[in-house]
């Protein structure tokens, strides 16, 4: 707007008005306003799991799980987790890097079931070896009141 002479940005701004633009959603937008759905079996056990686990975590714990885990199984476990359980991943996560995780999803595209399930099971069982170790230090990673 500054290089447009004054009389020029009134109609320029009813030139916007004319045609406007489509609202594109950013991958995170769409990666938390998709839910995928399992069939009965093994994939969806593992899922509920997971899922568990995430939802008693405290932000430290996630925090970790990410550190260990984010670049090899928390991109594919994010295509096929519930939107609340994507949204406390990604509240455990600065907004670039809540950005940056959903662009990489959008990137892989589809994954196979087989590879959902094993990220799944990665996780729970990094979720684990986190639980064991703070019940060893007597600290509690659950929310108040919850048990694992």
């Amino acid at each position: 707007m500054a290089c447009l002479p004054d009389e020029a940005a009134e109609q320029y701004e009813a030139y916007k008005k004319q045609f406007p633009r489509e609202h594109k959603p950013t991958p995170k937008e769409s990666l938390l306003a998709s839910s995928p759905s399992f069939e009965e079996g093994g994939t969806l056990v593992v899922k509920e799991l997971l899922e568990k686990k995430i939802r008693r975590a405290d932000a430290k714990i996630l925090k970790k799980v990410i550190r260990e885990r984010g670049e090899k199984d928390i991109p594919i476990a994010l295509k096929g987790l519930s939107v609340s359980a994507k949204k406390k991943i990604f509240s455990a996560l600065s907004e670039n890097k809540a950005e940056e995780l959903a662009e990489e999803c959008e990137a892989m595209g589809p994954v196979r079931a087989i590879d959902l399930m094993a990220a799944f099971a990665e996780l729970a069982a990094v979720f684990q070896k986190y639980q064991k170790e703070n019940e060893a230090c007597g600290s509690n990673i659950t929310a108040p009141g919850k048990a694992w």
